[in-house]
């Protein structure tokens, strides 16, 4: 009884503090990573071009699953026990860990581009919850249910930075089909696409999602009103495979392609600036920071990341963790 009890204050209190021990916080911090293999988070430490993966922190619970926020402080996690999403403050120590009541916690997330809002996508039930005022107050402001519409749990979720707007992506008839919704009109038809790679919003009123099935990149203007689609690039720029897409610090974006392995760099009117080979495997673009993306999935091997934080970007690298039998 001790124990469910227990179980029960960490889905249920509006904040925790965790006690500490591993991975104690100091020094700057790249973001952190989550480890799979421990039900942990490990942090990034140092600065870009010489970090390291740092010991796991000690939260006092186990995960299952944990994402960066833009602040570099923050993590939003799903706990294995407790029913639950957590919102945790790693600026502070002992880390502070928030329940988001009603957020649940086997759904998949992703991030506005400001990163204080985030969509929270359930296969069960079809349903759609929006979470607002991350990191510090995070609460479910909007729910919505696609099952008496779509035959199939959307594939893809993106969500504006002020919750009014979220983009989805549906399979149907064989096609991958992106529709625009709002409080006023509901669900409107967008575009079809082969496969959408990744798709976000850009800006107050814009978004961008790629086609990787045809290669190709388009952004979405003035998606509240009319909704113009706009061809951005293809095969004939080196868009292979796109898998990602993120926000750059001088009001661009990249788009991350895993068939080259490279980076393409666009400013904000399209215009391909700069294409980065990373001669390494990736998966997509994962936020770590405000201006840093993780390029690579696993930490056993080299993570690559993209930095931002430069005038111009640069693809580095962090050394994989070292097994503890691993011969010096």
């Amino acid at each position: 009884m001790k124990i469910r009890n227990l179980l029960s204050l960490i889905a249920l209190i509006p904040a925790l503090v965790m006690a500490q021990s591993a991975g104690t916080i100091s020094g700057p911090t790249l973001g952190y990573v989550f480890d799979p293999s421990l039900s942990s988070i490990r942090p990034l430490r140092g600065i870009a071009g010489s970090a390291m993966v740092g010991e796991p922190v000690n939260l006092g619970f186990a995960l299952s699953n944990a994402i960066s926020l833009r602040d570099e402080r923050y993590i939003l996690a799903a706990p294995q026990e407790g029913s639950y999403l957590v919102a945790i403050n790693l600026g502070v120590n002992p880390p502070v860990a928030k329940a988001i009541t009603g957020a649940a916690k086997s759904a998949a997330i992703t991030l506005s581009p400001n990163g204080k809002t985030a969509a929270l996508s359930l296969s069960q039930g079809r349903l759609i919850e929006v979470i607002t005022g991350l990191p510090e107050n995070p609460s479910i402001t909007l729910e919505i249910t696609t099952s008496f519409l779509f035959a199939n749990p959307p594939h893809r979720v993106a969500v504006s930075d002020d919750s009014t707007v979220l983009l989805m992506s549906f399979i149907e008839d064989g096609r991958e089909n992106i529709y625009r919704w709002n409080g006023t009109e509901g669900f409107r038809f967008l575009a079809s696409t082969e496969q959408v790679g990744a798709m976000m919003f850009i800006g107050s009123s814009d978004a961008l999602y790629v086609d990787s099935g045809s290669n190709e990149v388009f952004r979405a203007r003035d998606i509240k009103r009319m909704s113009i689609t706009q061809f951005v690039a293809g095969p004939r720029d080196g868009v292979s495979r796109p898998v990602g897409i993120g926000i750059s610090g001088n009001g661009g974006y990249y788009i991350a392609n895993a068939g080259s392995d490279s980076v393409m760099s666009f400013d904000d009117s399209g215009h391909l600036l700069q294409t980065q080979n990373c001669e390494c495997d990736i998966s997509g673009l994962y936020l770590l920071g405000a201006r840093t993306y993780r390029l690579t999935e696993g930490l056993n091997q080299t993570i690559h990341i993209l930095d931002d934080n430069s005038a111009e970007s640069r693809i580095l690298f962090v050394p994989p963790i070292q097994s503890p039998d691993a011969t010096p």
